[in-house]
């Protein structure tokens, strides 16, 4: 394994370590498990980060969400991803 640094704006933190603690890991676990799973899933593929405002927005939202403790379970959180995956 290596180590690498990263800088991150507190309300991002924020939002992770809340991530991290509902899921009862570190915040540095989560952290490496969601590039590891990002990674995995897109190995090969272009991926372009392009995040238009719309998007921006949407991430604000869930950061705030995430302030205020409101997270999906894991049951909400698959059924809106193979939704996604369907385009619906």
């Amino acid at each position: 394994m290596t180590n690498i640094a990263l800088t991150i704006d507190d309300e991002t933190l924020a939002a992770l370590r809340a991530m991290a603690e509902q899921k009862g890991v570190s915040v540095e676990t989560f952290v490496a498990e969601a590039l590891s799973e990002i990674a995995a899933n897109d190995a090969g593929e272009d991926w372009d980060l392009q995040l238009t405002d719309e998007h921006r927005a949407q991430i604000r939202r869930g950061i705030e969400e995430a302030k205020r403790g409101e997270f999906m379970t894991q049951d909400e959180v698959r059924a809106k991803y193979e939704r996604l995956k369907q385009g619906k």
